[in-house]
């Protein structure tokens, strides 16, 4: 746990052309800023941050790298993103026509604690000493939710598991208020909601619980229902790329028999 340290997360390193016949506290009036979602992250959370600024158009337009890399040795909590354009040579020389970017970058899970999110810009041929252009501080609360959801009085448990297109993967947590019959998960945000799942009791329509749900995604994810009374499981998967289809089945676990 980091705990009350600075920590310097983000690199931002422009282009040397972009800085040609300047210094890189230039790069101040590109008004590069930085924001981060959720705005309040717990460890439970997926974070992304936002950089926004502008960027010489004659500098070689579009970014072409972008690297995202940690320091496990590092002392604090570091990330490095590095901003190149198409244009490298400091003799090209670069017009002020700016146009205006938004960089988002996931930063994963940050551990509970205290850290400073900071924005530096320089030159890709390490030409000027970075300078800071933005700066971030922001609290990682530690993870407060379960990660299962328990229906009908505790008689069936409902487990979600996800994993993103980056590799990255966790549980999926309920969204605070269900109700005895169906509830709602978050995988990234806890404002972000992801999921809904149900178990219906139709045992006196067809003799079974119905499981159901829907979910606004296309990432991989997986529902596990356990019947606590029974031992049976019943479990779902959705692929990697594939948008999320309705969840409909209407067999899903036996009700007991009638004495």
């Amino acid at each position: 746990m980091l705990s009350a340290k600075s920590a310097r997360v983000l690199l931002l390193a422009l282009a040397g052309a972009a800085f040609a016949g300047s210094t890189p506290a230039a790069a101040a009036a590109y008004g590069v800023k930085v924001s981060l979602s959720p705005a309040s992250p717990s460890a439970d959370d997926v974070v992304t941050a936002t950089i926004t600024g502008a960027w010489p158009d004659s500098c070689g337009g579009a970014f072409s790298q972008l690297a995202v890399a940690s320091d496990p040795g590092a002392a604090d909590l570091r990330y490095t993103i590095t901003l190149a354009s198409g244009s490298t040579s400091p003799d090209e020389g670069c017009l002020t026509v700016l146009t205006p970017f938004s960089l988002e970058v996931s930063l994963g899970k940050i551990p509970a604690g205290n850290h400073v999110l900071e924005v530096e810009c320089g030159d890709a041929l390490g030409q000027h000493q970075p300078v800071p252009v933005a700066t971030l501080p922001f609290t990682v609360t530690t993870a407060k939710q379960p990660a299962q959801l328990l229906l009908h009085g505790g008689r069936f448990r409902v487990e979600v598991a996800w994993t993103d297109f980056a590799g990255q993967h966790g549980a999926g947590r309920p969204v605070p208020g269900a109700s005895s019959a169906s509830g709602l998960f978050w995988f990234f945000a806890q404002e972000n909601w992801e999921l809904l799942i149900k178990v219906l009791d139709a045992c006196a329509f067809n003799g079974q619980w119905w499981v159901l749900g829907a979910a606004a995604t296309n990432v991989q994810y997986t529902v596990v229902v356990h019947d606590t009374a029974t031992g049976a499981v019943w479990r779902y998967e959705n692929p990697l790329g594939r948008r999320s289809p309705a969840i409909l089945d209407t067999t899903a676990f036996a009700c007991a028999p009638a004495p």
